[in-house]
C-alpha cells in the first residue's frame, strides 16, 4: 500500500475545487448537487478502507432520500458531521464504545448548526473517545490515519474530517474545538481550521460549563471557504463575525517558548520564523514575547477541567445516551481522567480560578499587539500509535503535555485563533502554524490568512476554479 492516499481526480465533479468553486458552478449549472453527491461517495469509497476516517456511512440513505438544497451558503455540498455531534438519523458514539450505536431521532444544536449552512450531510467522521485525545486512535474504530502518510495520524480530535478534507472525499467538513481539536488536526494535514471565540454558539449546551472551552466551525482547504462558513452561521450570534477586509498591517507578537518548558521541534520553529520574516518583509511589525502563562499552573488545571468533563461524561452517560450506556467500557485514558477527578475534586475550585485568571493575562497581551504567532503542535506530526487506546492513562496524559501546549490557551480565555498550513517536514507531512487574536477578532485573523493566501505562502492546493 502506498503510504499517500489521494482521492482527488479531475474527471468528476468534485475535481480539485473548494466548496467556493462547486457554489459557483453549481450557480452557473456546469454540475448538479446529486452528481457532487455519488462523487463524495464513491471518492469515500475508494480512500476509507485506507485511513479509516468515516464513524458512519450513510451513503444508501443519502441516494435514497435525496432532496436538493435550497437554502444555506453551503446548499448541496456534500459533507461529514463530527461524531461528537448528534444528527439525526444516525448514531452518535462519541468516539467510545460506551455509547450504544443506535439511530438518533433528532439533530442537536451542533448539528442544527452545521446543518444549516445547507450542507449535505452523508455520513459521520471518526473522533477520538469523547474528544479528549488530539489525535484518533480508539478501541471503537482504530487509528484514522493521515493522507500524507498513512503512517502518520491526521491529528483529533477532529481527525476523520481532517483526513476526509485532505484526501478530497469532500471540500469541507463539521469539526468542534476544545483544546485544539480544529487545529491540530488541521496543521498535520494540510488545512485551515478557525476555532471561533466563545460565545459565537449561543444555543450549544457547553454554555453551561463552568468554563466554556468548547468552539464549532470546519476543516477546509481555502480560507475563503472557511470565511464563507463564519458568514453562513452568523446569524446565530449575537455580534457579527466579520468586518470589511483590511489591508493594514498589524503587530504581531512572536510566541515561541511553551508553558510548561517542553522544548519545539526545530523544524516547527524554522516554519513559525519563516512566516515571521515574510510578515516582516511585508511591514508587518513583529514583537518577540516571552510566555505570559509559565508561573500559573495553566496546564495541570486545564488537566483538571477535562477530568471533569470524563467524570461527568462517563457518570451521566446514561441520562445523555440511554440505559444501554455502558461506562465499564470506557478506554483507558478516559477512566484514568474521571478517577482522577475524582481524586482531586477538591482541588478543582482552584483550578478554575487558574483558568478564569488567564483571561487577564491574555487580554494584557493584546494592549501590546494585534494578532500571536506561535506553533500548533510542538512536534511534527506524530505516528497513529503515539497517543491512544492502547497506552495507560499515565503514559497519555505525560505524552499529551510534551506535544500540546500552545492551542489550549484560546479554549481557556475563548479567543479565536486560526491554524494555517505553510510549511512541509523532512519526512513530507505538513506543518501548520498558529495565529491568534482577542476575543471577537476573527476578522483579523481572516485578514491574515488571506494575505499569506494570496502571496502563495499557505502550501493548502485547492483550484479556484471548477
Amino acid at each position: 500500500m502506498k503510504p499517500q492516499v489521494s482521492a482527488f481526480t479531475s474527471s468528476d465533479a468534485l475535481k480539485h475545487s473548494d466548496a467556493t468553486a462547486l457554489l459557483k458552478a453549481l450557480a452557473l449549472k456546469k454540475v448538479s448537487q446529486k452528481e457532487l453527491l455519488y462523487s463524495a461517495i464513491a471518492r469515500a469509497e475508494k480512500v476509507n478502507p485506507a485511513l479509516n476516517a468515516i464513524a458512519y456511512a450513510d451513503f444508501d440513505k443519502s441516494i435514497d432520500e435525496y432532496k436538493k438544497s435550497t437554502n444555506g451558503v453551503f446548499a448541496g455540498i456534500p459533507s461529514f458531521g463530527k461524531d461528537l455531534a448528534v444528527f439525526k438519523g444516525m448514531p452518535a458514539r462519541f468516539g467510545s464504545k460506551c455509547v450504544p450505536g443506535h439511530l438518533r431521532t433528532k439533530d442537536d444544536w451542533m448539528a442544527k448548526l452545521f446543518k444549516s449552512t445547507g450542507v449535505n450531510v452523508i455520513g459521520k467522521s471518526t473522533s477520538s473517545a469523547f474528544g479528549f485525545l488530539p489525535l484518533v486512535h480508539t478501541a471503537l474504530h482504530g487509528a484514522t490515519k493521515n493522507p500524507y502518510h498513512i503512517e502518520y495520524s491526521s491529528g483529533g480530535s477532529s481527525g476523520g474530517a481532517a483526513a476526509l478534507v485532505a484526501s478530497g472525499v469532500v471540500p469541507i467538513a463539521h469539526a468542534n474545538d476544545g483544546g485544539g481539536s480544529i487545529r491540530i488536526p488541521a496543521a498535520h494535514c494540510n488545512l485551515i481550521g478557525l476555532k471561533p471565540s466563545r460565545g459565537r454558539d449561543p444555543k450549544a449546551m457547553t454554555r453551561f460549563l463552568p468554563v466554556d472551552v468548547v468552539s464549532e466551525g470546519i476543516l477546509s482547504r481555502s480560507v475563503r471557504d472557511t470565511h464563507l462558513y463564519l458568514k453562513g452561521v452568523e446569524h446565530y450570534t449575537k455580534k457579527p463575525f466579520l468586518k470589511q477586509r483590511s489591508d493594514k498591517t498589524y503587530k504581531i507578537g512572536l510566541l515561541l517558548d511553551t508553558s510548561n518548558g517542553h522544548k519545539v521541534n526545530d523544524q516547527v520553529l524554522k516554519a513559525v520564523k519563516k512566516t515571521a520574516e515574510v510578515l516582516a518583509h511585508e511591514k508587518h511589525q513583529i514583537i518577540p514575547i516571552d510566555n505570559p502563562f509559565k508561573n500559573i499552573n495553566l496546564e495541570e488545571s486545564f488537566q483538571l477541567f477535562f477530568s471533569f468533563l470524563a467524570f461527568f461524561s462517563l457518570n451521566l452517560g446514561r441520562v445523555s445516551h440511554g440505559l444501554s450506556f455502558d461506562k465499564k467500557k470506557a478506554e483507558p485514558f478516559t477512566r484514568g481522567l474521571s478517577d482522577y477527578f475524582w481524586k482531586h475534586k477538591f482541588a478543582f475550585t482552584s483550578a478554575l480560578k487558574v483558568l478564569r485568571s488567564a483571561s487577564a493575562h491574555y487580554k494584557a497581551l493584546f494592549n501590546k499587539v494585534d494578532l500571536l504567532l506561535s506553533p500548533v503542535w510542538n512536534t511534527t506530526v506524530p505516528k497513529n500509535n503515539a497517543l491512544g487506546h492502547h497506552l495507560s492513562f499515565e503514559d497519555n496524559l505525560s505524552l499529551l503535555f510534551a506535544h500540546l501546549n500552545f492551542p489550549v490557551i484560546q479554549n481557556i480565555v475563548g479567543a479565536p485563533a486560526v491554524s494555517l498550513p505553510v510549511a512541509f517536514c523532512d519526512k513530507g507531512l505538513p506543518i501548520g502554524i498558529q495565529f491568534a487574536a482577542d476575543l471577537n477578532a476573527e476578522s483579523t485573523l481572516l485578514d491574515i490568512a488571506y494575505f499569506l493566501e494570496e502571496r502563495g505562502h499557505l502550501t493548502a492546493a485547492y483550484d479556484p476554479d471548477w
